[in-house]
């Protein structure tokens, strides 16, 4: 059993919070730009948190209701289905996202599970997938928007492939972490 090897429960529990903690990167990046981008006006408040005034295609989208969802309403998925229907994203890249989603809510609502179980499968390689969709995402919204909008960008040229947005440096980061806790795991079992 794991639960007596407190080191595998480190691993565990860090490589767990690692991917939640990624997912909750990409949550935001795609809810937030789409909502600033399509929103009627937005307001910073007192306390520094930025507002919307959402516009009817955003709520629009917001409220889609999904058959993949048995009719339910879903803000992130339908953002994501706008990111793939506007071909920003690709048909595999937004199965990788339901994937992604659904390893989330396994180790979110079987987190014992996790601790005690040897069978439960961390999927690593959906930690690539998920740093790749940040990137891909982010990178979208600074080559199609920040820049064009920011005069100080006027007249140079721009390769995608230098832009690295602060958001990809630190899901670098949060997977090299993960990946140096699967390996221990692996030795571990071994």
């Amino acid at each position: 059993m794991k639960i007596s090897d407190s080191e595998y429960i480190k691993s565990s529990l860090t490589m767990s919070s690692m991917f939640l903690t990624g997912h909750e990167l990409l949550k935001y990046i795609v809810i937030e730009n789409l909502k600033g981008f399509l929103c009627k006006e937005s307001k910073l408040t007192a306390d520094g948190n930025l507002t919307y005034l959402e516009s009817e295609e955003y709520l629009y989208i917001k409220n889609e209701k999904h058959k993949e969802l048995e009719n339910k309403k879903n803000e992130y998925y339908s953002c994501f289905k706008w990111y793939l229907i506007n071909k920003i994203i690709t048909e595999n890249e937004f199965e990788d996202f339901q994937k992604i989603t659904l390893h989330r809510n396994k180790i979110t609502h079987n987190l014992p599970q996790l601790l005690i179980d040897e069978s439960f499968d961390f999927e690593i390689d959906l930690f690539d997938k998920l740093e790749q969709l940040i990137n891909k995402i982010s990178k979208y919204w600074i080559l199609e928007f920040h820049i064009p909008s920011n005069s100080d960008f006027d007249n140079l040229a721009i390769n995608p492939n230098d832009i690295i947005p602060p958001v990809s440096s630190l899901m670098g980061y949060l997977n090299e972490i993960t990946k140096e806790e699967f390996i221990k795991i692996k030795k571990m079992k071994s």
